[in-house]
């Protein structure tokens, strides 16, 4: 099993960076750190430094592994967000024994091992490079948020098994997560910019309106992004009539599968 790595950073704490890649490029062939801001510092020898600074989203950077994954023979690419730290996985590369895409879970190990999933977080994602090669990559209009989901049901629709690994999981961060209190209650607010609530909107329709099966995706979305995360902006966080004007942009674009634009 031969595996490129991808960890896309953006102005990353550098200490999270370090853990983050060192809790699993022991047991990768090589990783590539994709700078979407200069990122610098002394990394392993399997480590090799990639893009210009400059912000190109997560998508592209992702394609760029995809590509280089497919034209120098490996077998899968694994792909990381900067703040996000492996939890045994070692155990995750020992029960990658059937093709599709593998994912750890998040914040919490699952029940021991394999079971099928339409959920799965682009960060600690092992994708065959033969699946990207089949859905020809990652969808380079979706900026940041969304990449996942259309990845793993653009998969599925092709035949492709999608699998959540038990035993092991994945420390990660989610936005800029705060409790306050209000109304004598606590409420959990994540404080995502205007930009990343358009896309998260935008995008997620796009992918719940272009494949068959996404009921899963769908309940999901209307229970956090409908109902919960718009509450929790109205109590809780500042911004708010920038951030519901991204929200209100990102579904009428996802609705209509507008181009992206600047909320």
């Amino acid at each position: 099993m031969k595996i490129l790595a991808i960890v896309v950073a953006y102005e990353p704490d550098m200490e999270l960076l370090m853990r983050n890649i060192g809790s699993f490029a022991g047991s990768v062939d090589k990783v590539l750190l994709w700078q979407n801001s200069p990122v610098g510092g002394s990394w392993p020898d399997n480590v090799e430094l990639c893009g210009d600074g400059h912000n190109v989203g997560i998508s592209k950077a992702l394609n760029y592994g995809w590509r280089r994954a497919s034209a120098e023979g490996y077998d899968f690419l694994l792909t990381m967000d900067q703040d996000s730290v492996w939890h045994g996985f070692e155990m995750f590369l020992g029960k990658v024994t059937t093709e599709g895409i593998f994912a750890p879970g998040v914040n919490a190990a699952c029940e021991d091992g394999l079971r099928e999933h339409d959920l799965l977080f682009t960060s600690g994602m092992l994708v065959p490079v033969g699946v990207l090669d089949a859905v020809g990559g990652y969808r380079e209009d979706f900026f940041v948020d969304g990449i996942d989901n259309d990845l793993v049901f653009h998969a599925r629709s092709l035949g492709f098994s999608t699998w959540l690994v038990g035993g092991c999981y994945l420390e990660h961060s989610l936005g800029h997560r705060e409790v306050r209190r209000v109304l004598g209650r606590d409420v959990t607010t994540y404080n995502y910019s205007p930009a990343r609530l358009y896309g998260i909107y935008r995008n997620n329709i796009i992918v719940i309106r272009s494949y068959p099966g996404t009921g899963h995706l769908r309940r999901t979305f209307l229970k956090s992004w409908i109902w919960r995360h718009p509450l929790q902006i109205l109590l809780a966080e500042s911004g708010r009539c920038k951030k519901f004007r991204a929200i209100w942009l990102g579904l009428i674009d996802g609705l209509l599968g507008r181009p992206p634009r600047q909320p």
